[in-house]
């Protein structure tokens, strides 16, 4: 049988058909030269095959000389691709050869052949390189969701396992400003001491931490502050695409006063982050031009006033020595005519996150004038409970192709926490692996292969149980039919039978009660499935868990369905029973991997439900009691 990789290797051959490399007590990893980077790689592959072999010390480590019997030779030496590497398994010994991160990846290749085959490999030539220098994953972290620093470690160990290179944590007040401590009062944020030790962590592992601090839009937890709300640019609230806003949304571009404060946010925020990038933000100012920006707005038009403000803030992030990244969609959606003058020190993220997202267009936009860019799918896990498996897949396969033709600099996805970040980091992994698959070797990890190859290198379950559970489970929303949701392309009706309940008028004449039964089924399926996969990795018990819980939040969504589309009689007291039984469970769950701050606010998003379902489908939304604003502060 193939291999099964993660990501799929460039070149790869068989050597010596027939021919086995058999890993055996009493050799030694021998490095070519002394080097930490090398060293930290080799260690690092020990630790790994310990938890694949009895004898803890099955390989010891040796620098130089050929004194020693040499299992695995490695020297660090440049191959024709920066982070390539060559691996060579032949019957007797494995030679390794690459840069610093290319050794790092050779040994995470390795270390999934000894997964699939244990102690005897089949003997291969492999010649790898990424098609991308930057491979990324983004991680929402102030939507209610802070993770504790031992996730985010564990976390990053999976996404360096996968040849990832690039994380963004995404901020609006979910970092310790000792100059702003109002802001962050209700969470439990990372700390600067927690920044340092992260990014240490990662740069052991070739991985580039970058700070995304939103600079303009999306301030909402700053601005309804008493100290801030004068920055704003509508302070009683603004028009967004999904109605009327009742806060304050982005920052006013036209005051000074703005640009200092981002200033202030990113003097505090930079040193600790020692990367070459920082993500500003920028994105979805829907507000711009309705408030105090709007005599500016109205005189030299609404993209200049943006890209005014995009480029003092960008100059901020240079004279700390980075590069600032930006989201892109306020002018290459919205005023492609001005993408000519986007900074050309900056670099463009081409966020999209539709199947159909047309990646394509906008990248070759931004090539043609000369801009360097990055294209960013997402993991469409937000609202979902359990993942959207074909949309994350095509939207990510969209955007390396067009990266690739265009030529992109690199591919980021995004997981995102909005209206309460329910769904658990575990979910997330189909997405990212397919980011993981597309931005290594475009075009080639999208394949049947593909469930199994997840299971097996992002669950540990060599049996593939896992993988195709997971992979089934996202199909559930496209299962139970029914039209998009018309606020928003990216939401699917059956997340909002549990997040809008308001709507459930609107919602359940798009359901078919011969869809939800078939997507009931499936549930049913998946969650056995979940039950009896045997995992392989040390939290195997947690993800368990969160898959568990996801499948009930999901198996309460159909059944509210059913009984809308069939108009079982009202109220639903054992739906309310259940529902505060579950919510009790997610308390306990959340505190697993999570910090406590944010966990009362994502508990209020699931407020109008319970309500809802003491009083029956028929109650208006006027009388649902709205939750506290110190917890529910924005519905997005």
């Amino acid at each position: 049988m193939d291999p099964i990789w993660l990501p799929i290797p460039q070149q790869w051959r068989v050597n010596d058909p027939g021919h086995k490399f058999r890993i055996a007590s009493g050799g030694y990893i021998r490095l070519g030269q002394a080097s930490p980077a090398l060293t930290f790689a080799a260690e690092r592959f020990q630790r790994r095959l310990a938890t694949f072999h009895p004898d803890p010390i099955l390989l010891q480590l040796a620098v130089g000389g050929p004194s020693r019997p040499a299992v695995i030779q490695v020297l660090e030496s440049p191959t024709a691709h920066r982070e390539g590497y060559q691996l060579h398994i032949r019957p007797q010994a494995i030679d390794i050869r690459g840069d610093a991160p290319g050794v790092f990846y050779a040994f995470c290749t390795l270390t999934q052949l000894i997964a699939q085959y244990g102690g005897d490999l089949p003997c291969l030539s492999i010649e790898d390189w990424p098609r991308f220098g930057v491979r990324g994953v983004m991680l929402d972290i102030s939507r209610s969701k802070v993770p504790k620093l031992e996730t985010l470690y564990h976390w990053i160990d999976a996404l360096a396992d996968l040849k990832i290179n690039h994380v963004q944590l995404y901020l609006e007040n979910a970092f310790a400003y000792r100059a702003h401590p109002m802001a962050w009062a209700q969470l439990t944020p990372l700390t600067g001491q927690d920044v340092v030790d992260l990014d240490a962590y990662c740069r052991m592992r070739h991985i580039d931490l970058v700070p995304n601090q939103n600079c303009f839009g999306h301030l909402t937890r700053w601005l309804v502050l008493p100290a801030y709300a004068h920055l704003a640019e509508c302070p009683q609230g603004a028009h967004l695409p999904a109605g009327d806003f009742p806060w304050p949304w982005s920052l006013n571009p036209t005051d000074p006063e703005s640009v200092q404060f981002a200033e202030s946010l990113l003097d505090e925020l930079l040193p600790h982050f020692s990367g070459a990038y920082c993500n500003i933000g920028c994105d979805e100012t829907f507000d711009l031009g309705q408030g105090k920006s709007r005599e500016a707005c109205e005189n030299i038009g609404r993209g200049r006033v943006y890209l005014d403000f995009l480029r003092q803030v960008s100059d901020r992030v240079r004279r700390h020595g980075k590069e600032a990244l930006y989201w892109a969609d306020m002018i290459s959606r919205h005023h492609p005519d001005l993408i000519d003058e986007l900074p050309d020190d900056a670099i463009a993220l081409e966020w999209g996150y539709e199947k159909a997202y047309p990646f394509e267009r906008q990248a070759e936009r931004l090539a043609r004038a000369g801009k360097r860019f990055i294209t960013c799918p997402s993991t469409s896990t937000w609202l979902s409970l359990l993942g959207r498996t074909e949309q994350a897949m095509e939207n990510t396969a969209r955007a390396a192709r067009a990266a690739d033709q265009a030529g992109g600099l690199g591919l980021v996805t995004t997981e995102w926490g909005d209206w309460g970040h329910w769904q658990p980091l575990s979910v997330a992994e189909l997405g990212i692996a397919a980011l993981a698959a597309e931005a290594w070797h475009p075009g080639s990890g999208l394949g049947a292969n593909f469930p199994r190859a997840l299971s097996l290198h992002a669950f540990g379950d060599a049996s593939g149980q896992m993988g195709r559970a997971v992979y089934e489970l996202g199909r559930i929303t496209a299962l139970a039919g029914g039209a998009e949701d018309p606020e928003s392309e990216y939401f699917a009706p059956l997340a909002n039978v549990l997040a809008r309940p308001w709507r459930w008028p609107d919602l359940f004449p798009t359901f078919s009660l011969a869809a939800l039964t078939e997507a009931k089924n499936a549930l049913e399926a998946g969650a056995a499935a979940v039950a009896g996969a045997p995992l392989a990795r040390r939290d195997a018990a947690l993800v368990r868990q969160e898959y568990q819980m996801m499948i009930t939040l999901a198996r309460l969504a159909i059944e509210i369905a059913i009984r809308g589309v069939t108009e079982v009689a009202e109220p639903w007291p054992d739906l309310t029973s259940g529902l505060a039984k579950t919510l009790l469970a997610y308390r306990e769950l959340w505190l697993e991997r999570n910090r406590n701050g944010g966990l009362e606010e994502s508990l209020a998003y699931f407020a109008p439900l319970a309500e809802r379902l003491r009083t029956g489908p028929t109650c208006s939304f006027a009388s649902l009691s709205a939750p506290s604003p110190q917890l529910f502060r924005y519905p997005l």
